[in-house]
């Protein structure tokens, strides 16, 4: 995953709008002043790179831009797999328990208990005697 990817606009209440909210919130100190989001930090840079002349504070974005990207990429991949990850955990929480109960299930109508002879419709006594 690349930082524009991660730094792509991102739907409200989505798997990419959860990952850049957590990461502004951890590494918000790495940002330039002044920027919010990670689409504004990439912004802030372009800006930085095209400035005719070059500011103390272009020059100060332009040197820290790729150890920046390099954290802010890696700990997206990390967060992205783990969000994923305790996702899938959360739904074999309710599959292994399913899947267990089909199993027992099939195993029951596979294998029905030995069933117990039916006792007849009538029964037949002969009475008399011997003589």
């Amino acid at each position: 995953m690349t930082f524009r990817q991660v730094a792509a606009p991102a739907v409200a209440g989505s798997e990419r709008a959860a990952l850049q909210a957590r990461l502004i919130e951890t590494y918000a100190a790495l940002l330039p002043q002044g920027t919010t989001t990670l689409e504004s930090y990439i912004q802030r840079v372009e800006q930085a790179k095209t400035a005719n002349p070059k500011q103390a504070a272009d020059n100060d974005v332009l040197a820290k831009v790729k150890e920046n990207v390099d954290i802010l990429t890696a700990a997206g991949g990390f967060i992205w797999v783990y969000n994923r990850f305790s996702a899938l955990v959360s739904a074999l929480k309710w599959a292994v328990p399913t899947m267990i109960a089909g199993f027992g299930l099939f195993a029951w109508a596979a294998n029905p208990p030995d069933a117990k002879p039916s006792p007849p419709a009538f029964s037949l006594t002969i009475q008399g005697s011997t003589k």
